[in-house]
């Protein structure tokens, strides 16, 4: 059982949300850039990560005394984090490999979009398991340990 307070993955998550408002402003800024408009859907949906981020620091900074798995709050921080950075990483990959295999961008940009999904997905899908477990652990009723000769303490009020 954990002791004290456990603020490791709630600042893990603030930076990770301050990089995904980075990221994405960038994307966004370079699809303008190209002429091209979004809908004002498409932006709240793009930054959707980015609040879900920031709602589950929120959820680690409310759970920061009972937080009994700290192992299991890093596994969910870490692995959402890569899940986030994979994809935008893989872009400027996708660009050295279409180089390195006779220009053939179009099936290296599909198997470069096949991993992205399977690692942003995949790593949230097991992430969020983890962050599952957390919640659950945090909010089971703890035992409560008795000691000994402690089971009258008012006998001795007249």
């Amino acid at each position: 059982m954990a002791k004290g307070r456990i603020l490791g993955p709630f600042w893990f998550l603030i930076g990770l949300g301050i990089v995904t408002i980075i990221t994405h402003t960038y994307s966004l800024l370079l699809i303008a850039a190209y002429g091209r408009r979004l809908d004002l859907m498409y932006k709240i949906l793009f930054f959707f990560w980015t609040y879900v981020v920031f709602f589950e620091a929120i959820v680690y900074w409310r759970i920061r005394y009972k937080n009994v798995s700290p192992k299991a709050s890093w596994g969910h921080v870490i692995l959402m984090g890569i899940a986030l950075v994979i994809p935008v990483m893989m872009y400027p990959l996708a660009g050295y490999f279409t180089r390195r295999v006779n220009g053939d961008y179009l099936a290296v940009v599909k198997a470069m979009q096949l991993g992205m999904k399977v690692a942003l997905y995949g790593g949230l899908f097991i992430s969020h398991v983890l962050f599952i477990g957390v919640l659950v652990k945090a909010r089971a009723p703890r035992k409560v340990e008795f000691v000994e000769g402690s089971e009258n303490l008012l006998d001795d009020v007249d």
